[in-house]
């Protein structure tokens, strides 16, 4: 009753700040920030596409996928929450509930342990301890008992996600239906089992009801363990040694089953499956495991740093202590046979961890429940800590290098006394291994942490863990080290990133050196300027830049960024391929934030910040250029292009003005044969008054516009028609739409930049262009175009008028009459 009276009040004081059945994302609904963030994960985003398809609101099993979503998240940010009231009993105000309550609090959580937790809860706790008004409670007896009743009572809510997924389908599941199976069910004791009788009318209800008897089992197994080795527990001896669903069954219609059994499903071949996942298939390259191990030991440690922050946050410390976290590679031969380990100091694992987590492939230390928990607490402390595992296959890996793993672990116990020293020894995928615990002389007393020491199956021929680091790992978070052998140790400081040439034979590598600039490193990412070259990173580690727009769009095939070495973090951090190489959406957006926000260290004196620089980044990245020279823009970087001394708030940086700056170019004979760069002649003339200080102040009477990188690019690519010597040109939308793709910005975007630099985009405005287009759009447009049709509308109207004939013309001279064009700080504006 207190626990689902907890449960109900829990549920109650989150509802006015979230709504189960609204699962469209809102950006404007901060105090759902972090259901948004839980429905945003993998694990739910097609049960949300499920309910999205559902297009009534008020269909119950929309609502049913809304609010079994809703509990879910519940149960993972508000377990251990006290109500709103502060340390409040779930019931009436009295001396004995005040007394009652911080021991409740710490007992109702049990209702939920996995049965590995469950065996393991205040497992050096005494004998008894005294509660208020003198009892005495044997409180393992009491927890284990608690956890077996609330398994045998079959809450809805805690069975698999496997009845919800079958919502809103053809043949779905009717809740009446469930609920009545639930209300009907019971358990037999017999001598050897605890069998669960349930007649179920759905295939999904039998198949969860199945797994939740052998989730009893497995709660079973862990009193017993605990009653063999606990005279407190003892009496839990008494018990079934497993549960049973041999009675467990379809329901008759008619005298005929409602479905038949075993029932129906994709399964997958274990042998198959396991071969596919530690193959280079997937991976393609098996030096990759040592990244893997690397990526293991990193989340270890920031589960470790966010635990210790939030300790020292509660007990008055500082919110930005920092824990000294540390990584260490080693590779080496002995007595003929070549091994490396990866050892790190971070919050290790316990026999529960090494049974639930580290032995199943495909679940992440992420996906279980005690870290939902403490991470839901630390955020509420502004600790906040993002995983970088994604698919809980890395293990897997390690067999592409070895045949034997062994591990050697002790898990972290904040304030408590020392976890134990624990090792387990695997021989192969698909063997057997026990958990072995180490005691006396084999505990060797080291401070918590894991240490994987591989079995190298390719003897010299393995791959280098120094060389594979330094191709891939760019930023550490924690100090790392490899070594090899007898060679110098190879260390990466936290948050520094060292210069390096890429091989040539390894592409998929970084490269970036010459000077380096390091920007604040912060929860989302870091910048660090690079003299040369350039990398994204995602938690400090290489990623192929494909398919990306913006600030990330590539000129000339090259596909790493230009300038800049950009980590994103936190929740920054992006959704990547299975082999960790690829980033999988657009990360544009993120790393503009980034990079705008690492400008304030390139307005220092002595920093990379210079013309030449920029206009290098432009030939390759362009958005980056155009963030660079925005920093030159607002410090007036002095600059000389050619004869010509200027700044860089009055000229800005561009390519063009190199070109025109040229020696041959300052003659007659150059603009007379047209030797100068084709572009509009309002946009030349602009160019001369920004190089000449002088003649700019007789002839605008108002601030240039300065030049942005790109805009060479636009005045490239753009096409344009001056009818009858107007004053404006005209920009050919079809070129407008190239451009804008070849930049990797929207049109409308390239439209309103056009318009700042003096072009006519009315024809471009007949167009309602999308906010981003691909080659495919470009290529339709041109063809339309070209066909002599003019689309008006998006909705794709029959409207088809003929396009302005007209074919772009350049005069011999710049006139006068182009000085109204000559974008200036009015047009910008």
């Amino acid at each position: 009753m207190l626990y689902h009276t907890r449960w109900a009040q829990t549920a109650a004081e989150a509802c006015p700040h979230v709504d189960p059945t609204r699962l469209e994302r809102d950006p404007g609904r901060e105090a759902e920030a972090e259901f948004e963030f839980f429905l945003s994960e993998s694990q739910q985003q097609r049960l949300v596409e499920r309910a999205r398809h559902i297009l009534a609101e008020n269909d119950p099993d929309r609502r049913a996928i809304g609010w079994w979503l809703f509990h879910r998240w519940l149960d993972q940010s508000a377990s251990g929450r006290a109500p709103a009231g502060g340390q409040q009993s779930p019931g009436p105000e009295s001396p004995q509930a005040a007394a009652l309550q911080p021991h409740l609090t710490e007992l109702l959580p049990v209702f939920r342990l996995s049965p590995g937790k469950l065996k393991e809860w205040r497992l050096n706790a005494g004998h008894a301890e005294e509660w208020p008004g003198g009892q005495r409670l044997r409180i393992r007896l009491v927890a284990l008992v608690l956890g077996l009743a609330h398994t045998m009572a079959i809450e809805p809510g805690s069975l698999s996600s496997t009845l919800v997924e079958h919502l809103g389908i053809d043949h779905q599941v009717e809740l009446a239906d469930l609920r009545r199976t639930l209300r009907e069910s019971s358990w037999m004791r017999t001598s050897t089992a605890l069998r669960l009788n349930a007649e179920c009318r759905h295939e999904a209800v039998y198949e969860v009801l199945t797994e939740h008897v052998a989730r009893m089992s497995e709660v079973l197994r862990a009193a017993r363990e605990a009653a063999a080795r606990e005279t407190a527990v003892a009496p839990l001896l008494a018990l079934p040694e497993r549960a049973s669903d041999e009675d467990v069954r379809p329901a008759e219609r008619d005298r005929r089953p409602e479905f038949v059994v075993p029932t129906t499903k994709f399964r997958l071949d274990e042998t198959r499956v396991r071969e596919l996942l530690m193959g280079e298939q997937l991976y393609r390259d098996r030096s990759l495991a040592i990244r893997e191990l690397y990526q293991n030991a990193l989340d270890a440690c920031r589960y470790s740093n966010a635990w210790r922050r939030y300790l020292v946050v509660l007990n008055g410390g500082p919110r930005d202590w920092s824990w000294p976290g540390k990584i260490e590679f080693r590779q080496w031969e002995e007595d003929g046979r070549y091994f490396l380990s990866c050892r790190d100091n971070g919050v290790g694992m316990g026999d529960a961890e090494l049974r639930e987590v580290f032995s199943q492939a495909g679940l992440r230390f992420a996906d279980q429940r005690e870290f939902a928990v403490k991470r839901a607490r630390w955020a509420r402390e502004g600790i906040h800590i993002y995983p970088n595992s994604r698919f809980g296959i890395g293990v897997m890996s390690y067999f592409m290098l070895a045949d034997r793993i062994e591990v050697t672990t002790r898990r972290m116990n904040p304030g408590g006394r020392p976890r134990p020293l624990v090792r387990v020894v695997i021989a192969g995928p698909g063997h057997l291994f026990r958990v072995e615990t180490l005691t006396g002389a084999d505990d060797d007393g080291r401070e918590a942490g894991t240490e994987i020491k591989l079995h190298l199956r390719g003897g010299a021929d393995a791959p280098s863990c120094v060389a594979t680091l330094r191709e891939l790992l760019g930023i550490a978070e924690f100090e790392t080290t490899a070594e090899y052998g007898e060679e110098e140790v190879e260390r990466w400081q936290p948050f520094k990133f060292k210069p390096r040439r890429r091989h040539p034979a390894r592409e998929n590598s970084i490269e970036a050196y010459g000077r380096l600039q390091h920007g604040v490193e912060s929860e989302n990412g870091q910048i660090v300027w690079c003299e040369q070259g350039g990398a994204l990173l995602v938690d400090g580690i290489y990623v192929r830049c494909e398919n990306q727009r913006g600030v990330l769009t590539a000129q000339g095939g090259h596909g790493d960024p230009r300038g800049a070495v950009i980590n994103l973090t936190g929740r920054y951090s992006p959704r990547l391929s299975v082999d960790r190489m690829s980033v999988l959406q657009d990360v544009s957006e993120e790393a503009e934030v980034l990079l705008n926000e690492a400008t304030a260290k390139l307005r220092r004196p002595d920093s990379l910040l210079d013309y030449r620089w920029t206009l290098d980044i432009a030939k390759k990245s362009p958005g980056i250029a155009d963030i660079v020279a925005g920093a030159a823009i607002v410090e007036g970087l002095p600059t000389q292009v050619g004869p010509y001394d200027t700044t860089a708030d009055v000229a800005g940086i561009i390519e063009l003005d190199p070109e025109l700056a040229r020696d041959d170019m300052v003659t007659r004979d150059a603009w007379r044969y047209g030797a100068v760069p084709e572009a509009p002649p309002h946009l030349l003339l602009w160019r001369l008054l920004a190089l000449n200080a002088e003649l700019a102040d007789g002839n605008t009477g108002r601030p240039l516009t300065p030049a942005l990188p790109s805009d060479n690019s636009l005045i490239e690519l753009v096409r344009f028609t001056q009818p009858d010597g107007a004053h404006r040109v005209e920009a050919f939308p079809p070129s407008v739409w190239r451009a804008a793709f070849r930049l990797g910005i929207s049109p409308v975007r390239a439209m309103q930049r056009l318009a700042q630099l003096g072009y006519s985009v009315a024809e471009c405005a007949i167009l309602p262009p999308p906010a981003h287009i691909d080659s495919a759009d470009v290529e339709l447009i041109e063809l339309i175009c070209t066909l002599g049709w003019s689309l008006r509308a998006l909705d794709w109207t029959c409207r088809w008028s003929r396009w302005p004939s007209g074919s772009p013309s350049l005069a011999s001279t710049v006139r006068v009459s182009c000085r109204r064009a000559v974008p200036t700080a009015r047009t910008s504006a």
